[in-house]
């Protein structure tokens, strides 16, 4: 678990950075690429090209229920909405995480992904040679176990604070699961217990906020992505200066939910029967224009 920790976690939100160009800047979009393919390579998949290209649609249109790919699909919502039904989403977060943007909304491959996939296989093809299969193995599954059950996977599960009319608001009652596909409106119930109830993939537990930051040290390795509600709101910003701006926008972001423990993340998401993959804020398509 350690060693996950200290590699993967950081090197996952390092891709995170440099998909929104803050290594070199926006000025170097193509240093950002090629770095990026460098901090891909511990990780044995290559995904820093795909992740960049569905991560930004999620920032644009977040909730929309045809572009941002961070909803969970309705066999999810319907599959895994009991406590071993969550505990096991969770497991498997990594392969939902990575299939869903394939599976809901395919897009071919542009060419940078084709360098980013040789780049790997030609790097993993030489982990192999000199050390073996088990040492690929071991950098494969710790990065996957990275995204799941882990206490840092937890900053995955921050709910989103966007602009826009909200057209569903999803709760765990006997209908919501429908509702989830209808794209009909239901009630939300009201969290008072803010440090608890935070589902994985920017799902929703408290009327009125998606997103809820977390301002403790695991941030210290993760490039401030803790600091969720001003990411959103300024993702241009690099993550070593969210702190500044939570400092100089104190009266925008003090009083807003928060986390204080991401492990509590998982434990809420798994035991609270309230939660589930459906809770959940959806917008009705409009379009890219729109």
């Amino acid at each position: 678990m350690k060693e996950f920790l200290v590699r993967d976690v950081p090197t996952q939100t390092a891709i995170h950075e440099i998909a929104h160009n803050l290594a070199f800047g926006h000025g170097r979009p193509l240093h950002n690429r090629l770095f990026g393919f460098f901090a891909n390579l511990p990780i044995g998949i290559p995904i820093s090209i795909s992740f960049k290209k569905y991560h930004l649609e999620h920032h644009r249109y977040q909730g929309d229920e045809v572009i941002d790919t961070d909803l969970p699909t309705l066999i999810e919502a319907r599959m895994f909405c009991t406590t071993g039904g969550k505990l096991l989403w969770l497991a498997l977060q990594p392969l939902f995480y990575t299939l869903r943007p394939l599976l809901v909304r395919p897009k071919p491959p542009t060419p940078l992904e084709l360098v980013n996939l040789v780049i790997q296989l030609f790097f993993d093809a030489v982990v192999v040679k000199l050390y073996g299969w088990k040492v690929l193995a071991y950098l494969v599954l710790g990065s996957l176990m990275a995204m799941g059950l882990h206490p840092v996977a937890g900053e995955s599960l921050q709910l989103e604070r966007a602009a826009g009319r909200v057209d569903v608001l999803l709760t765990p009652s006997s209908d919501s699961v429908n509702n989830y596909k209808s794209g009909s409106k239901v009630s939300l119930i009201n969290k008072t217990n803010v440090s608890g109830h935070f589902i994985s993939e920017h799902y929703m537990f408290r009327k009125g906020f998606e997103t809820y930051s977390y301002y403790g040290p695991l941030n210290w390795i993760t490039f401030n992505v803790g600091y969720h509600n001003e990411h959103h709101d300024f993702p241009a910003v690099p993550g070593r200066r969210l702190p500044e701006v939570k400092r100089i926008a104190a009266e925008f972001y003090d009083d807003l939910p928060q986390h204080t423990s991401w492990s509590s993340v998982l434990y809420d998401f798994v035991m609270d029967p309230d939660i589930g993959p459906y809770a959940r804020i959806k917008r009705k398509h409009r379009g890219l224009d729109s």
